[in-house]
């Protein structure tokens, strides 16, 4: 699976040269390119790349001002697991992956659902993921690529309020994952931003 990457420079030139580089690699698939930096704002909140690439230096909004303008949906997303190892398997496997910015494991929790035409019930333990709306997607890949269910539950629940403290502490110092966290800054005066938490 090729990398999705989006580019964004104010020089048509530096933006060509970026795109001939990067997808020579053949690991890279660029699937779009500005040099506007406000259609890159749109461009990256209705499909949220993999990685972007910002020039930091555009006279009328540079790459970190793009990054200021993305929204950032915090959700909650639920889970289950069949034991307290897979749980802590899989909020480790999220945590370490940078898709989520803290898991909660609720113990032994009793499911009662229908699986194959019959009822069935057993003891569970409940994982709360807290995470963004635009990292949903990569979560719950990972959640299948982690859990020994073959069909295991991703329900996503987006945040509407609380805590403005708390949320300024995940959000505001980007401990949730957002479309991009500034990651690298490169010496050609572009960052490179990657779908994940800034480390």
């Amino acid at each position: 699976m090729k990398l999705r990457a989006y580019l964004v420079d104010d020089e048509p030139l530096a933006l060509e040269r970026l795109r001939r580089l990067l997808e020579s690699n053949g690991r890279v698939e660029v699937t779009g390119s500005t040099t506007v930096p406000e259609e890159a704002v749109t461009a990256l909140t209705l499909d949220p790349p993999d990685v972007c690439f910002l020039d930091i230096q555009m006279p009328r909004l540079n790459g970190f001002e793009v990054l200021a303008r993305l929204p950032v949906q915090p959700i909650v997303i639920f889970t289950t697991a069949g034991s307290l190892d897979e749980a802590y398997k899989i909020a480790r496997g999220l945590v370490g992956r940078r898709l989520a910015a803290c898991v909660n494991i609720v113990p032994k929790i009793v499911s009662i659902y229908r699986w194959e035409g019959k009822v069935e019930e057993a003891e569970e333990w409940l994982v709360m993921i807290k995470t963004t709306e635009s990292a949903s997607a990569r979560l719950c890949e990972a959640i299948r690529e982690l859990h020994s269910y073959e069909v295991p539950e991703c329900i996503c629940i987006p945040v509407e309020g609380g805590s403005a403290d708390v949320q300024e502490a995940l959000i505001g110092r980007r401990l949730i994952p957002s479309q991009g966290s500034l990651i690298v800054r490169k010496p050609n005066n572009h960052a490179v931003v990657e779908r994940g938490l800034a480390g």
